[in-house]
């Protein structure tokens, strides 16, 4: 199959699909994802770049999290599975924490916002808001914020957030009754 790789190139693609793998390849490119809960390895490679790694059950912190929310308004459902990988790239040592997210909403297709911190303890902070754009504001439905401690493997939660966008477009302010955060994002 051909497909556009970049802005540039038209590139003929083969697709490999079978019960524990994915894998593409085409001229100077190839990709792997292969494994089965909780260990999997994914590999890149191209001409001149590698990634080979290891993705593996994290030995400390939660394992996973489930998030639920229903109201009048939305049903959202959220699933967060939390690794830790090591392995290569670029011919370099390389190791870290990963995630994978499902996220299942039953509404209507509405804009929502989320971001997610990472720290070098291993702690996360998350935070979304889901709202509707009625000119020229908006309505927020729901909004949630949570830290994640790795070292304590608890859950702070931050009531009553309110997660707006700061004038300047470059920032996310997520503040509330006693506590104010201003993110700025990549």
């Amino acid at each position: 199959k051909k497909v556009l790789l970049n802005s540039r190139e038209l590139v003929e693609l083969n697709a490999e699909k079978n019960e524990n793998s994915l894998n593409f390849a085409s001229s100077g490119h190839a990709f792997s994802f292969a494994g089965k809960y909780p260990h999997y390895s994914l590999n890149f490679k191209n001409r001149s770049q590698t990634l080979e790694l290891e993705i593996f059950k994290s030995k400390k912190g939660k394992p996973f999290e489930i998030l639920n929310s229903f109201s009048p308004t939305i049903g959202m459902g959220l699933v967060n599975l939390y690794f830790d990988f090591k392995g290569t790239m670029l011919g370099k040592p390389f190791s870290g924490k990963c995630y994978v997210q499902k996220v299942i909403l039953t509404s209507p297709f509405i804009p929502w916002n989320w971001g997610r911190l990472y720290f070098k303890d291993g702690g996360i902070f998350e935070f979304f808001t889901v709202y509707l754009p009625i000119l020229p504001g908006r309505i927020k439905l729901y909004s949630h914020a949570h830290y994640l401690d790795y070292k304590t493997n608890k859950t702070l939660n931050f009531p009553d957030v309110n997660i707006e966008m700061a004038p300047d477009g470059q920032r996310w302010r997520i503040f509330g009754k006693k506590y104010s955060l201003l993110v700025q994002s990549y």
